[in-house]
């Protein structure tokens, strides 16, 4: 079987042809077995991103993740971590992380 970690990197390159170098194991939810990773891109990084036909890619804000079409599951533990995904965000600006 495949590490999350293996798996971030595959799924990252499958999906937008970039290699992750600067990324993190964040924290675990364990109850829904997911592992949620943060990763820091390059403007070139960016720039490099290659997405499937029909696809769209669009860089949002936290606060706004949550009027996205998703499963209620997914907006429940999203709604649980918000306040994780803003910390982590304001230690990354800071240059903490």
């Amino acid at each position: 079987g495949e590490t999350p970690d293996e798996a971030i990197l595959r799924e990252v390159k499958e999906e937008t042809n970039i290699n992750l170098v600067n990324y993190f194991k964040w924290f675990e939810i364990p109850e829904v077995k997911t592992t949620l990773y943060w990763a820091k891109l390059t403007s070139q990084q960016v720039d490099q991103i290659k997405i499937g036909e029909g696809q769209k890619l669009e860089f949002i804000g936290v606060e706004e993740i949550e009027n996205l079409p998703m499963a209620e599951i997914n907006r429940k533990y999203l709604s649980m971590y918000k306040s994780k995904f803003i910390e982590l965000i304001e230690q990354v600006n800071s240059g903490q992380k």
